[in-house]
């Protein structure tokens, strides 16, 4: 009878010793990861809050609340610009919830003059100023919260998409940390609830084609509803959901493609009353817009492209014509382009179509029009957050792949990457977090400078003429900046304002040359240059 021993071979031995490497390598994987998605977080929640009101609110911020209040650009102009001297406040009461205002003149003023903007975000809005207050601080303590929203909904769409807890934490990181997300965060405008509701729809057209049951599908149609009149653009995420659909189910017409296409005819019917705005007010909503038709040379338009393909993960400027400004972002590019290539390699099409008509259906509504008659609008950041939020799905599957690959020098990789898109994103956000002005604010972005300027007077008097494109909202983000003991006049173009005395400076801002002229030569005024192209100064 053989004698039983306890003493182990050397190969069982090595087995041993093999499985537990890989089970600490396992664990120290789940604390890296863990120890990342903490920091980053808790990064990415303190940028969303720090400084909220440190940046001017401009142009397009100030919008906002006189849309959410129910009054019209017109209404302003007829009450306001009349040449008589008013205070501060005497604009602010247009931004500030009145009595005489409902939610059904929030509709009319957007239906009227700005109908590229539906009206759910703004109708959200009027309800917080009445509940919380109507400062920018308020205003855009609202965008940081739905801002928030973006972390469980991007980890959910990951869960369903990739089925990966990995891949979804990854892109919780990415999504905290990055600059985009972080900049139109602290945005009084629609963008930040315009991410959660693409993430959200998105999210529930795969759980709906996965379920198959007719209340997934109800929910679908709500989500997309909600995005339609949030962002106008949401148009172009319906299409790519609707070209997902079509190869999936590789145009049969089964139960779930069917399922479908009543969903998204459902919520077309629901958005009927807001085209009928858009048709009717055509001819406006072009004019306003023109500026995206402007023709601009390719190299203009390149330029942008690898700005806006950095912006996820980069926003670190030495100027629009340093070479460095673009060399620093081609890292983050070719991320990408690894990603992309990653993520069609190695998953299913039901997984790396749906990234790709994600960030492919609204490229191209901006790219073919721009290429093929002249435009702008493929280098507007603020409508590409489809496309964003597509290149961050395809990167955070690409770290969790090197992350968990069999590979040491993968694994590697993966960390240094992971790293270093945390550590970049978070160095962008401290750079423009104590800015009071930033390339977001496109629209007049000195006018932190002027208001310090006209502050700066004794007793100014700050005239303003209409119809200069933007002065009007200018005014409005004036309003915000000036002190109390400046005193306005806002003049309609075709009338010379009477200047009184006992002012001890005199500016005018973004005059016409009607106006310029009526001062200069009709009043025997001479106006001197105090910040080039925005404000002068004018005396006897």
């Amino acid at each position: 009878m053989q004698e039983s021993t306890n003493i182990s071979s050397p190969y069982t031995m090595l087995g041993e010793a093999t499985v537990e490497v890989r089970v600490r390598n396992a664990q120290l994987r789940v604390a890296l990861v863990g120890a990342m998605v903490v920091i980053a977080l808790a990064a990415g929640v303190f940028f969303r809050f720090a400084n909220l009101d440190k940046k001017f609110f401009w142009h397009d911020e100030s919008y906002t609340p006189l849309r959410a209040v129910g009054y019209t650009a017109a209404e302003v102009i007829d009450q306001l610009f009349d040449g008589h001297e008013i205070g501060v406040q005497d604009i602010r009461r247009y931004l500030q919830i009145s009595p005489d205002k409902t939610a059904q003149d929030t509709i009319s003023s957007l239906a009227a003059e700005d109908q590229e903007h539906p009206p759910f975000y703004f109708l959200v809005s009027r309800l917080w100023m009445r509940l919380v207050g109507d400062t920018p601080f308020d205003l855009r303590l609202l965008s940081v919260l739905f801002s928030l929203l973006v972390f469980p909904c991007i980890f959910w769409l990951c869960m369903e998409l990739f089925k990966s807890r990995l891949t979804a934490l990854i892109a919780v990181v990415l999504v905290s940390v990055s600059p985009v997300h972080v900049l139109y965060a602290q945005e009084a405008r629609q963008y930040a609830l315009w991410t959660v509701m693409i993430l959200l729809s998105s999210t529930l057209l795969l759980r709906a084609a996965r379920l198959k049951t007719p209340l997934s599908w109800v929910l679908y149609f709500l989500a997309t509803v909600l995005g339609l009149y949030t962002h106008l653009f949401f148009v172009f995420v319906l299409p790519g959901h609707g070209l997902y659909m079509l190869v999936i189910e590789k145009l049969r017409p089964n139960r779930t493609l069917i399922s479908f296409v009543l969903a998204a005819l459902a919520a077309a019917v629901a958005f009927i009353p807001w085209i009928m705005v858009v048709i009717t007010n055509y001819q406006r909503l072009v004019t306003t817009n023109s500026w995206a038709s402007n023709s601009v040379d390719l190299d203009y338009l390149s330029r942008y492209w690898i700005l806006n393909l950095g912006y996820p993960f980069i926003d670190v400027d030495f100027g629009y014509d340093s070479w460095l400004t673009y060399l620093v972002r081609w890292p983050a590019i070719i991320l990408i382009g690894f990603a992309l290539y990653y993520l069609f390699r190695t998953t299913p099409r039901q997984v790396w179509l749906f990234v790709v008509t994600l960030i492919g259906v609204t490229a191209a509504a901006y790219l073919v029009p721009d290429l093929l008659t002249g435009g702008v609008r493929s280098t507007v950041s603020r409508y590409l957050f489809p496309c964003f939020i597509g290149i961050e799905l395809a990167v955070a599957y690409a770290l969790s792949g090197l992350l968990t690959s069999a590979r040491m020098w993968s694994r590697w990789t993966g960390r240094a990457v992971a790293a270093t898109a945390v550590v970049v994103g978070v160095v962008s956000c401290t750079i423009s977090m104590g800015a009071d002005t930033w390339w977001t604010k496109t629209v007049s972005p000195e006018l932190p400078q002027v208001a310090r300027a006209v502050n700066a007077s004794e007793h100014p008097l700050l005239i303003v003429s209409n119809p200069w494109p933007t002065n009007i909202g200018d005014a409005f983000s004036l309003s915000y900046m000036l002190d109390p003991k400046v005193r306005l006049e806002l003049v309609q173009d075709a009338s010379a304002p009477v200047i009184p005395d006992g002012f001890s400076d005199v500016f005018l801002f973004n005059p016409t040359d009607v106006l310029w002229a009526q001062i200069e030569t009709d009043q025997h005024y001479q106006i001197d240059m105090t910040i080039p192209y925005s404000l002068w100064r004018a005396h006897k």
